[in-house]
């Protein structure tokens, strides 16, 4: 799949993805709030972004990355068990 980043190992990861994009939507909707708005080009628009919720931030971050882990250290395991 193109649409993957590639983990520590190499290969595609979707988790890793998922957390990545996870975590880059977490820093918008953190940092957004504090400017004051983003000028459309061309019109005069502005859009603006109110702060978000903070439990709902930090329940979206903890389960993604809570997920990608649970899953790389299930994958290791299983792993390590073919090597012995």
């Amino acid at each position: 799949m193109w649409w993957m980043l590639r983990n520590s190992a190499g290969k595609k990861d979707a988790m890793f993805t998922f957390a990545a994009i996870a975590f880059f939507v977490t820093i918008f909707s953190i940092v957004a709030p504090m400017l004051n708005g983003f000028h459309v080009p061309w019109t005069d628009y502005v859009v603006g972004v109110e702060k978000p919720d903070v439990t709902l931030v930090t329940a979206f971050m903890a389960a993604s990355f809570t997920s990608y882990v649970i899953r790389r250290n299930k994958k290791d395991d299983c792993e390590c068990n073919k090597e012995e």
